[in-house]
């Protein structure tokens, strides 16, 4: 069922690409299979995912939600839109953010991996999604999201995962998609930030750390190229390829040559390579994506965490 809507005067929301709804003793309803219709957010990012917790019935009377994310806050702003009597704040550490946008969002400078200056219990639903290779410490950054949500309120995370498998099972050993999720592992070694969230299972562990309970999680195997038969699938994946294939370079450039110490030459004929490989119709390459909803007790105060004054160390 989905959280009920409550009668007392709304907070504000916060999108550090987190959000804050309702709260409620019931775990939000689900949906397994958006559209472009029904989940705005796959018009810009053509992975799908549960939606959020919503009213089931009508808008919101103003609750308060945080979305953290590292894109240009399109979730915020399309969940603002939809939703115009909530008040959503949205978060990033670059304002990178359009201008025009729905009259109920603000947009602010934050590091989530710094403590949250945000008051405590001031959130209904905390949104975060795509942190991968960002946090140093998952269980530090879901107490934050704890600490500023009320009683009952709900937290979402949502992930990719670096590590690139096949329908087929393991993808080839030595081959470039193969190299992509290894270099990305051991990159996330050394800087003390996974980019491998789900295959370290970082989501679970740091919710239940951090004192949530409910947790309900969705998995899927994104496809990276249009190989599937299933037409919406197939779109996902052209989506994918075609993103791939248009800043190949700018994803890895970073990670391959700051982190890793390639060099230029070296990340260009890789990216060659691997453009070469996802062309490849007889590779049916995927990649994972986890979705972990969970909520505040009503009375945190019988399993409440400790807050440190400052970020715990990190967390790999």
């Amino acid at each position: 069922m989905e959280p009920p809507l409550g009668a007392t005067p709304s907070p504000r929301a916060v999108s550090p690409t987190v959000d804050n709804g309702p709260a409620s003793d019931a775990a939000p309803e689900t949906t397994r299979e958006p559209t472009p219709e029904s989940d705005p957010e796959l018009a810009h990012d053509p992975t799908p995912g549960p939606a959020s917790p919503r009213p089931a019935s009508s808008e919101p009377a103003s609750p308060g939600l945080s979305s953290a994310d590292e894109d240009a806050g399109m979730w915020a702003i399309e969940f603002a839109d939809r939703f115009p009597n909530a008040q959503v704040v949205g978060t990033d550490i670059s304002p990178i953010q359009p201008t025009w946008v729905p009259p109920n969002i603000s947009f602010e400078m934050e590091d989530c991996t710094q403590p949250w200056t945000y008051d405590e219990e001031s959130f209904d639903f905390v949104h975060i999604r795509y942190l991968f290779g960002s946090i140093p410490n998952w269980t530090e950054l879901f107490r934050q999201a704890y600490r500023v949500l009320k009683p009952g309120g709900w937290i979402e995370t949502f992930e990719a995962d670096a590590m690139l498998t096949s329908e087929d099972g393991p993808v080839k050993e030595g081959t470039p998609l193969d190299q992509w999720g290894k270099t990305f592992r051991e990159a996330g070694d050394r800087i003390g930030r996974s980019f491998c969230v789900i295959n370290d299972d970082l989501q679970r562990k740091g919710l239940e750390e951090a004192g949530f309970i409910k947790l309900c999680q969705w998995d899927f195997n994104c496809p990276l190229t249009g190989w599937p038969k299933d037409e919406k699938l197939k779109l996902m994946g052209e989506y994918m390829h075609a993103s791939m294939e248009q800043d190949m370079e700018g994803v890895v450039l970073y990670t391959f040559k700051e982190i890793m110490g390639w060099t230029t030459e070296e990340i260009k004929a890789y990216t060659a390579e691997l453009r070469q490989q996802l062309r490849d119709k007889s590779i049916h390459p995927v990649f994972k994506l986890r979705c972990i909803y969970a909520q505040k007790p009503l009375n945190p105060s019988n399993s409440s965490p400790s807050f440190p004054s400052s970020s715990a160390g990190n967390q790999n």
